[in-house]
C-alpha cells in the first residue's frame, strides 16, 4: 500500500480508491500510535503515494457520473484530518520517541515552538467549511477536527 499507483494499470476510480485507503491508513497510525503510546508504523520517508486532494474523492468514469457525489465538508474534513496527522507524526517523533526521550532531558523549546507554528498554520488554513470559527462550518466535523 506504501507505493504509489500512479503508473500502475489500475482504473483512474481505482487509484482514487487506493489513495483513500492509504490515507486513512495512515492517520489510523498516527491515532493509534497517539493514543496506545506506541510507535508510529507508518514511515512516510518510505512511502511515494501522492498526497490526497480534492480529486481522489471523485468517483466518475469516463461517460458515466457516480451515484453519489463527494460531500465538500467530508473531503474538506479528511484533508485537514491528514494534514493535522502529519504534524501529529512530527510531534511524536520529534518529542515522544524514546529516540527523542533519550536524547534530550528537557523538551526543546524550539521544537515545541515549531510544531506550534505548524499547528497554528494548519489551524489558519482551514476552509470554513471546517472550521469552528466560521459560521459556514459544518458542525460535526468541524468539532471533530
Amino acid at each position: 500500500m506504501h507505493r504509489s499507483v500512479a503508473r500502475s494499470l489500475l482504473s483512474t476510480t481505482d487509484k482514487r480508491l487506493w489513495k483513500r485507503i492509504w490515507w486513512t491508513l495512515f492517520t489510523r497510525d498516527r491515532l493509534l500510535a497517539l493514543t496506545l503510546g506506541r510507535p508510529m508504523l507508518i514511515n512516510l520517508a518510505d512511502s511515494d503515494v501522492e498526497m490526497i486532494r480534492d480529486e481522489d474523492f471523485n468517483e466518475d468514469e469516463p461517460g458515466r457520473a457516480s451515484k453519489v457525489p463527494p460531500n465538500p465538508a467530508h473531503v474538506q474534513f479528511f484533508l485537514r484530518y491528514v494534514a493535522l496527522c502529519e504534524i501529529l507524526g512530527e510531534i511524536l517523533s520529534r518529542q515522544c520517541s524514546m529516540w527523542a526521550q533519550t536524547r534530550f532531558k528537557e523538551l526543546d523549546m524550539d521544537d515545541v515552538l515549531f510544531h506550534e507554528s505548524a499547528l497554528a498554520r494548519w489551524h489558519g488554513e482551514c476552509p470554513a467549511i471546517v472550521s469552528l470559527d466560521s459560521p459556514e462550518r459544518d458542525h460535526f466535523w468541524a468539532a471533530v477536527l
